[in-house]
C-alpha cells in the first residue's frame, strides 16, 4: 500500500495500515476537542501497534524554527519531542474512543491496542517512530547525536506508557520490514 506524507512516499509492507489523521473518526468526531491531534499513520505488523509520525524539513533545516523545533522542551515554539508525546497520546485516547464507537475503520486498530493492554506485553508490542527527514549536519555523528536526545526526550516524555520510541529517516533505513520511503 502506497501512501504520500509530507512529500514523501511510503510503501507499506502490510495492508494493515491507515492514515490514521485523515481517518473519519479522528477527523469528525475526536478533532473536535481543542488540541486534538494525531499521528500520522497507523501500522500493524508482526504483533506491533506502530504509532508513526512524520517530520519533513528538507529544504528548511537551517531555518531558526526548524532548529527550535529540534530542541527539546522549547519554550518558544513546540519542540517535536513535546509534539509527537502529545499525539501519541491523543492517538490512544481517539482509539479508546473509536472502540468504544465500534467504528469500523478504526476498530481493528483499537482492539490490538486492547490486546496489548490486557495481554501479555512479550507478545504484543506498542512502538513509536518520528520520521524525521532533512539534512540536519554534514556530520552524521552530530546527526545521530540531535536524533539520540529527541529520542531521549520523546521516550521520557511517555514515560507513563510501555513503548519503545525510534527516530529514521531515508539514510537510516532500519524498519525496511514495514515500510520503503521515496
Amino acid at each position: 500500500m502506497i501512501i504520500n506524507e509530507s512529500g514523501l512516499e511510503f510503501a507499506f509492507t502490510t495492508e494493515n495500515v491507515i492514515k490514521f489523521d485523515d481517518s473519519e473518526f479522528f477527523r469528525h468526531k475526536y478533532q473536535v476537542l481543542q488540541d486534538g491531534k494525531g499521528v500520522d499513520f497507523l501500522v500493524f505488523h508482526n504483533k506491533t501497534l506502530w504509532l508513526i509520525e512524520v517530520k519533513n524539513f528538507t529544504g528548511h533545516e537551517t531555518e531558526g524554527k526548524t532548529r527550535k523545533r529540534l530542541g527539546v522542551r522549547n519554550k518558544e515554539v513546540e519542540s517535536l519531542d513535546i509534539e509527537v508525546a502529545l499525539k501519541v497520546r491523543s492517538t490512544l485516547a481517539c482509539l479508546v474512543g473509536a472502540g468504544t464507537k465500534k467504528d469500523e475503520v478504526l476498530k481493528n486498530y483499537s482492539k490490538r491496542l486492547t490486546d496489548i493492554i490486557l495481554q501479555d506485553s512479550d507478545k504484543l508490542k506498542l512502538k513509536v517512530i518520528l520520521f524525521l527527514e532533512g539534512e540536519f549536519s554534514t556530520d552524521i555523528r552530530n546527526e545521530a547525536k540531535t536524533f539520540s536526545f529527541i529520542q531521549k526526550s520523546i521516550k521520557n516524555n511517555l514515560r507513563w506508557l510501555d513503548v519503545e520510541v525510534h527516530i529514521e529517516n531515508t539514510r537510516l533505513r532500519r524498519f525496511d520490514k514495514i515500510y520503503n520511503v521515496s
